[in-house]
């Protein structure tokens, strides 16, 4: 690049270069040409920057306290394969140590490519946040004082810097007393990328985005956009770092050549701060990872970030519950009791705790996530509340079906929330039909797929009933299994109170299944260690069907448990764009309509020209006409987007459930959907339902005859 310059630049150069010597030699002091050296770099940095777009990188090495290497580290930088003029170092002493600081300052105060500042702040990120005021060229990049630059590292890196890019990740190598190893994260991430220069998508580039080193940033951006590294942690802080600042990288990445060999050489080291001795072990990977581990959560959960800027955030939260449960795993004794009632403590929402249990449990729920499903959804949901039952972390193994077939896939519900509730998720193919031989014929692949695993706890829930049959024949095989059976609904009754038909009459060895759903029903009551209904009328109606010798015992180990509800966290997880008028009153309306619940008293809120009603529905060709102005069918959402949207309404419309018996056993599963959103509910509820019976200042009951009590609400909504 030098044979390049410019005749003007050479005869500048030249002339400086004169003028130094003549000085020098007058004064016989060797600083003065050092001086006179200084200005003739900054005037060729000037005339010849190392691009077009780019005036030069400046590197900045943060230090805290001597080392044997650091020195290694700045001759790496000063030795790289560019012109001299376009590369600079900031050495940022950080911390108290003000001698280290002076020896630096008086080692390289003759040399104009280096300086040595001071901040009085300690640690790593006070140094790199310190620097970075000082940097004055176009580019940077971080070096830790006992990494070092290959030679052409910095040429590398630059050649990948364009104005189109955010930054450029390099290459990271390590060195292990002395031998240099490339077989690392971020190499093995570059490589898979094979030609692919330009990366879109930071998702799919989160393992480059783990280190703050090995990238070359935009000084603009760093300064004007990114915000600062955390000083108030001691390790970490980069990881920290990308999350924190992930959503202001608004270009793509750019990734150096794939059969480049420079790198950055992490040297490590047994007191490396990614190895800490044993004496920090325990906090480094236990207390400190926790605190980690929440920042990102509540980071997650945090409103304005994009569900793929979330996604970005799972990953970091990932790999640090990985080196959690690694270190956990390493523990014994009273060392290991201490992390295990330390980890409980910590209440965190997306840390899979199925590493702490002692107890393994099998849950055979036909339907579970990550399938678009109102009992799916519940079952996912009431694994937690088990474990609470038996009274310490159960390391579930869950055997479900394949439902794609007749339901969709949500995954951000099975992403952001199934998988840390389960150990091991098992789907059995095959077709989904609700009838007695497809339910047995479940069962026994359920069976068969865990018969010889030894389980302390089972779970299983019905509306399908092959889950319980499952469930009866594993405590068969098992006695000593403690067994808890959740009826979600009356499996032996149909919804108008009456028996359960079936149109197929089975003969021979398939005879039985004509009695099914009451046999399915019955060996709940004699096997099941604990019986669960989703509310008292549902217990009475169920058990008075039941026969006679079954129904105390039945009754003696049965408990009453409402729908689960989701914490208050969760309707802010994901931000939705579906647009509200503000000006009227937004009533929203999610779920299905069926014979015993239809569409007919939402329709009629329209009658209220205030009124705009949002229906969420699995097949919205189907709903009736209404003002198209201010009915807004949409198709069924993802859960955690309905609570999203949910939470944004104001008011959601609930139908209770018409049942012909003298006792409604029926309570809607989406009222504890609609509590998690905080939104008053509007309730339509049947006379003598648990519903018309619910207190709770969120829902108002509305009788479904009721309109002058309906019109009053809406008039309180305007108010």
């Amino acid at each position: 690049m030098a044979q390049n310059l410019s005749q003007r630049t050479r005869r500048a150069y030249r002339r400086t270069r004169k003028k130094a010597g003549r000085l020098a030699r007058r004064l016989g002091v060797y600083p003065a040409l050092a001086s006179a050296r200084s200005r003739a770099t900054e005037r060729l940095r000037t005339l010849t920057p190392v691009s077009s777009e780019f005036d030069g990188i400046t590197v900045i090495v943060p230090t805290y306290r001597p080392n044997q290497y650091i020195d290694e580290a700045i001759r790496s930088v000063l030795h790289q394969d560019l012109p001299p003029w376009t590369v600079d170092v900031i050495v940022c002493v950080n911390g108290p140590d003000v001698a280290h600081y002076r020896a630096l300052r008086g080692q390289y105060r003759l040399n104009p490519r280096v300086r040595v500042i001071h901040t009085s702040r300690p640690g790593l990120s006070a140094g790199r946040n310190f620097a970075l005021q000082h940097v004055r060229r176009s580019l940077f990049t971080y070096l830790d004082d006992d990494d070092y630059f290959t030679s052409a590292y910095l040429r590398d890196m630059l050649a990948a810097m364009t104005p189109d890019v955010e930054l450029v990740c390099g290459r990271l190598d390590d060195d292990r007393a002395g031998e240099r190893l490339t077989d690392t994260y971020i190499n093995r991430t570059l490589a898979s990328f094979e030609t692919e220069r330009i990366i879109p998508d930071y998702l799919k580039g989160a393992s480059l985005l783990t280190s703050a080193c090995a990238k070359l940033y935009r000084t603009d951006f760093a300064k004007n956009r990114y915000g600062i590294f955390d000083e108030s942690v001691t390790h970490t802080e980069d990881v920290l770092f990308w999350v924190h600042n992930i959503q202001e990288l608004t270009l793509p990445l750019a990734l150096v050549e794939p059969d480049s060999q420079e790198a950055l050489v992490r040297r490590v080291t047994d007191v490396s701060m990614s190895r800490p001795s044993e004496a920090r072990a325990y906090g480094f990977w236990i207390t400190d990872r926790l605190a980690i581990i929440a920042e990102l959560e509540s980071l997650i959960f945090k409103r304005g970030l994009t569900l793929a800027q979330k996604r970005f955030i799972t990953v970091k939260l990932d790999a640090q519950c990985g080196h959690l449960k690694t270190h956990f795993a390493r523990l014994s004794g009273e060392l290991r009791e201490r992390a295990r009632r330390e980890i409980l403590d910590a209440g965190l929402t997306l840390l899979n705790t199925s590493f702490l249990a002692d107890l393994r449990g099998i849950a055979f729920c036909h339907n579970f996530a990550p399938f678009q499903d109102a009992s799916a959804y519940v079952a996912t949901k009431r694994l937690p509340q088990i474990a609470e039952l038996v009274g310490e972390p159960v390391a579930w193994r869950v055997v479900s079906a394949d439902m794609s077939r007749v339901r969709g896939s949500d995954w951000s519900f099975g992403q952001f929330y199934a998988r840390h509730h389960y150990d091991q998720l098992i789907q059995l193919p095959g077709p989904v039909y609700f009838n007695p031989k497809a339910q047995h014929l479940w069962a026994t692949q359920a069976l068969s797929a865990v018969e010889d695993e030894r389980a302390e706890v089972i779970y299983s829930r019905s509306m399908f009933a092959g889950s319980h049959e499952a469930a009866y024949r594993y405590k068969q095989r098992y006695p000593d299994v403690t067994w808890y059976a959740e009826f979600s609904d009356p499996v032996y009754l149909d919804t108008t109170g009456g028996q359960r038909v079936e149109p197929t009459v089975y003969a021979g060895d398939e005879a039985w299944l004509n009695d099914y759903w009451r046999t399915i029903e019955s060996w709940v009551y004699r096997a099941a260690d604990h019986v669960i209904f989703t509310n008292a009328n549902q217990r009475e109606v169920m058990l008075e069907h039941a026969e006679v010798e079954l129904t105390e015992r039945a009754r003696s180990r049965s408990k009453v448990m409402a729908h689960p509800v989701l914490g208050p966290r969760w309707p802010d997880l994901l931000t939705t764009d579906y647009e509200l008028d503000s000006e009227h009153i937004n009533i929203g309306y999610f779920g299905s309509f069926y014979p015993n619940r239809s569409a007919e008293q939402l329709l009629a809120l329209l009658d209220d020209p205030r009124v705009h009603l949002h229906l969420f529905v699995p097949n919205p060709d189907a709903v009736e006409a209404g003002p198209r102005d201010r009915l807004h069918v949409n198709r069924a959402v993802d859960h955690l987007e309905f609570l999203s949207i949910g939470r944004a309404m104001n008011y959601l419309a609930l139908n209770d459930i018409k049942y012909a018996g003298p006792v409604n056993p029926y309570v809607p599963s989406k009222l504890a959907d609609y509590l998690a959103t905080g939104t008053k509910v509007l309730a339509f509820v049947e006379p003598g339902s648990i519903l018309s019976g619910f207190e709770s200042e969120q829902v108002i009951r509305v009788g479904q005859e009721d309109d002058l009590r309906r019109g009053q609400v809406l008039h309180d909504a305007v108010l």
